[in-house]
């Protein structure tokens, strides 16, 4: 499995879906799997050099049963194969940034054949967009109708909760 950090609680027997977080270092991916995990925000910043994977389990109606999610932040080649990525992209940049960021690293989702390809547009406290502006920008980036935007934030815990149970919701429509 390579350099890898493990947190979260005791995955159940059924289902695991894992979701790869890709992006730009800065951009929240650890912030976003620590709440994820512990429910915990540190607003020091600490560039992370290893795969940091976080595990929870879900009941979700859709599934008839419990879920469990591997939440991967991906710092170097891995091998495990993900069900789908969240490109991370903060909420500082303007929609042709985003289209900029989102086409590199979707390449880079397409070279570690990732199917389901998602974005966070990151820190939305301190950026300019909100959760009525993520169609536009799914739009903007010529996403497929399966594929979401979603607008977050770690440090005040906006959206990651949602964004996970749709990300899964969306895995388990296409199994």
């Amino acid at each position: 499995m390579g350099n890898c950090f493990k947190s979260g609680t005791k995955p159940y027997e059924g289902f695991t879906f894992k979701i790869g977080l890709l992006g730009r270092s800065s951009t929240g991916k650890t912030a976003i799997v620590n709440r994820f995990s512990s429910n915990s925000f540190n607003p020091n910043y600490t560039h992370t050099r290893k795969n940091i994977v976080a595990v929870k389990s879900y009941v979700l109606d859709e599934a008839n049963g419990v879920m469990t999610l591997e939440l991967w932040e991906l710092q170097n080649n891995l091998t495990v194969p993900m069900d789908a990525a969240i490109i991370t992209i903060e909420s500082t940049y303007s929609i042709e940034e985003i289209q900029d960021i989102y086409k590199d690293w979707l390449d880079q989702a397409r070279k570690l054949s990732i199917p389901q390809v998602h974005v966070a547009i990151t820190m939305s406290d301190l950026g300019t967009y909100t959760e009525q502006d993520a169609e536009k920008i799914r739009s903007a980036l010529g996403m497929s109708s399966d594929s979401r935007v979603f607008v977050i934030s770690a440090s005040s815990n906006t959206g990651i909760t949602k964004m996970m149970k749709s990300v899964l919701s969306a895995l388990i429509r296409k199994k």
